[in-house]
């Protein structure tokens, strides 16, 4: 396929994702790609630019804002925007992409779940699916627990080792998940998720799903923390594994949950899904331009 012929695909994508969001009643906003403080996470490296003597940071998703809308009375929101992340090259990753990020005050992960079962079978009709892929829903839901127990050897609940954690999800749990359709893993360790709200029983984890679609992880969303108190103290956590403690905590995101109402929100890489749908060998294939040209 021709440049031209993937832009077009890309955009028959795009333009049926707005549709799809606009259809059900979501507000679409654009927020600034800019922050002081951004939402500390550990494993994401972010650019700085620098405006005279102040310091800000590229933020890699637009949470950081959407969050606040919701907490000032917007039910359903979502946003299609450019996202950063430093250092990050390769067939699935770029270091600027393209993120779809929504939300829903009332809801949580189960309806973010149902959405995407609903989002990819449109996309897939309105844009096209050269790939093949079945989209058909309903998606396995694989509890992620279970998964580790089973096919790594050890129980990341009772083991908090971060680093034992990534290396098997990259090199045993992924490669081992169906890549003939969709499937959900469900529940996270408690620590593996400093902006999702804990399960009923705590100890049992926390209220994260991921998609993956043809063995490559697409989205990541939860049920949101609205415990100001308790995100502070993991905000703190990351900011030192991360030895970043000179960076500071979002005031203004922080002091937007005391008004927020339990809701849930998503990110997908809509590169990715781009890449997916058209039969693409890398994400550098949907985009108009290679980056750092």
């Amino acid at each position: 396929m021709d440049l031209k012929s993937r832009l077009r695909f890309r955009e028959a994508v795009v333009d049926s994702i707005r549709r799809f969001f606009k259809e059900r009643g979501f507000l679409e906003v654009e927020v600034p790609l800019l922050a002081s403080a951004p939402i500390p996470e550990a494993n994401i490296k972010l650019f700085q630019v620098q405006a005279g003597k102040a310091t800000f940071r590229l933020l890699p998703s637009p949470e950081l804002y959407l969050k606040q809308l919701v907490a000032k009375g917007m039910e359903r929101v979502f946003s299609i925007s450019p996202a950063f992340r430093a250092g990050e090259e390769g067939r699935l990753h770029v270091s600027q992409f393209t993120m779809l990020e929504w939300y829903g005050a009332g809801r949580d992960y189960g309806w973010l779940m149902e959405t995407v079962e609903e989002l990819l079978p449109w996309v897939a009709e309105c844009a096209g699916n050269a790939a093949g892929i079945d989209l058909s829903p309903p998606y396995p839901r694989l509890e992620l627990r279970g998964l580790f127990i089973e096919r790594a050897g050890w129980d990341p609940w009772t083991d908090e080792d971060h680093g034992r954690f990534d290396m098997d999800m990259v090199d045993v749990i992924e490669p081992s998940l169906p890549r003939d359709r969709p499937v959900f893993l469900v529940d996270f360790p408690p620590w593996q998720g400093s902006l999702a709200r804990a399960k009923p029983r705590p100890a049992e984890g926390v209220e994260r799903v991921e998609l993956y679609l043809a063995g490559v992880e697409l989205a990541n969303g939860f049920s949101e923390l609205t415990d100001r108190e308790e995100q502070e103290r993991r905000f703190a956590r990351e900011l030192a594994a991360a030895g970043l403690q000179d960076q500071g905590l979002p005031g203004p995101f922080l002091q937007s949950l005391e008004r927020l109402p339990e809701c849930a929100g998503m990110a997908l890489g809509v590169d990715r899904l781009v890449m997916l749908l058209g039969g693409f060998g890398s994400v550098q294939e949907t985009r108009s331009f290679p980056l750092f040209q």
